[in-house]
């Protein structure tokens, strides 16, 4: 018995080690049952906006659209992240959005244009396109296509699953690219190679896809 106070007067006493050892299990149980209760909760539901959604866009005094933008539709919904959604984090959503230049010299001021659109309803929520492509009228298949593109900051968007079309056998598929659309450097599509940092002029007439190809090796 005097050992035992000794030891506890030298070293403490061992007790409170498994109660830490206890609150921290407890600790990890009820996170874990919290993110279970919050994956049964019904997430909240996007509030359709507009359907076939489509404006023209105009440069100075041109009397003919510089470009055309179609969406199926624009709904009010909320960001992601991991796999929930964040009713505090509203965004504006566009579903299948197709971009189409009528001309190729005016593509960098058509996405000027485009990166200060306010979109329905919009109150300088986020704005978010979920499969988009830009294309031209004279040729079938789309310059760009991507899954996903967020709008971000400095002129800046955001996309995911890329896809640059060359040639109906010429295509190059990146997971992450970022475009600028304003700025002196528009057009600009970066993107990360390995440990290298690319850079490509999206509309420089048809070598977009075939130099990204030489890049990353095409497909």
């Amino acid at each position: 018995m005097h050992f035992r106070k000794r030891i506890s007067a030298r070293f403490g006493n061992p007790r409170p080690n498994r109660f830490c050892r206890c609150r921290s299990f407890v600790l990890r149980h009820a996170v874990v049952t919290l993110l279970w209760m919050l994956s049964q909760m019904p997430t909240p539901a996007a509030q359709l906006l507009g359907r076939g959604v489509a404006f023209p866009i105009f440069l100075g005094d041109q009397r003919e659209p510089a470009a055309s933008v179609r969406a199926e539709t624009v709904s009010k919904d909320y960001q992601r992240k991991g796999f929930f959604k964040i009713g505090l984090l509203p965004q504006l959503v566009a579903e299948n959005v197709t971009v189409r230049f009528n001309k190729m010299a005016d593509a960098e001021k058509v996405l000027s244009a485009l990166s200060r659109h306010k979109w329905v309803g919009n109150n300088q929520l986020p704005v978010e396109f979920r499969t988009v492509r830009f294309e031209t009228a004279d040729r079938p298949e789309p310059i760009l296509s991507a899954t996903s593109l967020t709008f971000g900051e400095a002129g800046k968007c955001h996309l995911k699953e890329v896809t640059l079309t060359h040639s109906r056998t010429n295509r190059v598929r990146l997971k992450n690219a970022t475009l600028q659309l304003s700025g002196t450097s528009v057009a600009a599509l970066k993107f990360r190679d390995g440990t290298n940092d690319c850079t490509i002029t999206l509309f420089a007439p048809g070598e977009a896809a075939k130099r990204a190809a030489q890049i990353v090796g095409g497909l």
